[in-house]
């Protein structure tokens, strides 16, 4: 695995280690295309199972989505709760 994959704490990790497909997304809860790859990416998890091993690790484009850090930051709150 290449270094810049590296998974590590703050990742939001769903999938087996060992599993052969390994999908990183780099995402922003205010992005359109972001709501569209949700869907695309959970069909995927149900068709490809203990095979597909989903990264997702926050990246709001504050410059563009004025929400996009404090919907971050939620995640994050949400996740410190068991509730991500």
């Amino acid at each position: 695995m290449n270094s810049y994959l590296h998974i590590n704490q703050t990742d939001h990790v769903q999938g087996p280690e060992n599993a052969s497909v390994e999908l990183v997304e780099y995402g922003d809860y205010q992005c359109p295309y972001c709501r569209k790859a949700y869907y695309v990416i959970k069909e995927a998890q149900k068709e490809l199972g203990d095979k597909l091993r989903f990264i997702f690790r926050n990246f709001p484009l504050t410059e563009i989505h004025e929400n996009a850090l404090n919907t971050a930051f939620a995640a994050e709150a949400a996740d410190a709760q068991g509730k991500f």
